[in-house]
């Protein structure tokens, strides 16, 4: 028997796409954790217009900011208020989740949430419904492992769907998604054919999105976190120059955070000094009038 104390996990999620989706796995596991569980409606806010039915939640983004804080160098820290919209919006894409605006906040729905804590007898015998449910709702989206290899029985496994080519391009603005094109562009022209294989075209839009959703990438194997300009300069370069390597992006990121990291030393500097000068004694003062 299932409580409201508890949530099952299908072992399926270490082989979905979403496992190498840090912020949306969070936000995703800790929806279905906290959505009504019980069969009959919660109408305590029914006089606003909120009914929260079995596999909703209703919650505002500024709370989830706190319910999703996590450690960091032995400090507390938050998401960004836009990585968490990004990652409600992708959950959205994915066909993971609803979302409804109300006066006392956003009500989440679990798609087809009994799928996911409904008792065995309803997730047939090997799983199936569930991993339907981990993958999209009544659709056949491929899994993918943690090295980016697809999951599935059958020919091509090594193949990536163009759906999820697809699904990353609907999920950006058209402002990035235009540039993100130009990038792919860039390879296709370097190749003699001009094109280049959907593996790798997934492979070079993930890397991409993956930066400019965590505003991180890694590079000799030390981490940076940037500020969406730096990214976006650092994607223009490679753009306006024609370079198919990424790690030119990288270094022009590189050399940004460290001017600004530079600058904001000079700006404590000088302020050091502004208060040092500040501090004259009586006969300084007397001398200075």
């Amino acid at each position: 028997m299932y409580t409201e104390n508890w949530l099952k996990l299908h072992r399926i999620i270490f082989d979905n796409e979403i496992w190498m989706q840090p912020v949306e796995l969070r936000l995703f596991i800790y929806l279905i954790g906290q959505a009504r569980y019980k069969e009959e409606p919660n109408t305590k806010y029914k006089s606003k217009g909120v009914i929260i039915e079995r596999g909703q939640y209703l919650r505002s983004y500024r709370k989830l900011q706190e319910d999703l804080q996590y450690f960091e160098n032995n400090t507390i820290k938050q998401y960004p208020l836009v990585k968490i919209k990004r990652a409600i919006d992708k959950l959205k894409n994915q066909e993971r989740i609803k979302t409804e605006k109300t006066q006392l906040g956003t009500l989440f729905t679990i798609c087809n949430y009994c799928q996911y804590q409904g008792s065995d007898k309803n997730n047939g015998e090997h799983g199936t419904e569930l991993e339907q449910g981990w993958n999209g709702v009544g659709t056949e989206l491929e899994q993918y492992s943690k090295k980016g290899k697809k999951v599935k029985k059958g020919k091509n496994n090594n193949i990536v769907p163009k759906t999820e080519i697809k699904k990353i391009y609907s999920s950006l603005s058209n402002y990035w998604k235009d540039m993100f094109k130009d990038y792919i562009d860039i390879y296709k022209s370097k190749n003699k054919t001009g094109k280049i294989t959907t593996n790798k075209h997934y492979r070079l839009l993930n890397e991409l999105y993956q930066i400019l959703n965590n505003l991180k990438f890694d590079f000799d194997k030390q981490e940076y976190e940037m500020t969406e300009d730096i990214f976006e300069h650092g994607l223009n370069q490679i753009i306006e120059k024609n370079i198919d390597n990424l790690n030119y992006a990288k270094k022009v990121w590189i050399s940004e955070i460290e001017n600004k990291e530079d600058d904001n030393v000079e700006q404590i500097s000088g302020v050091n000094r502004t208060e040092e000068e500040g501090r004259t004694g009586p006969e300084e003062a007397i001398f200075n009038s």
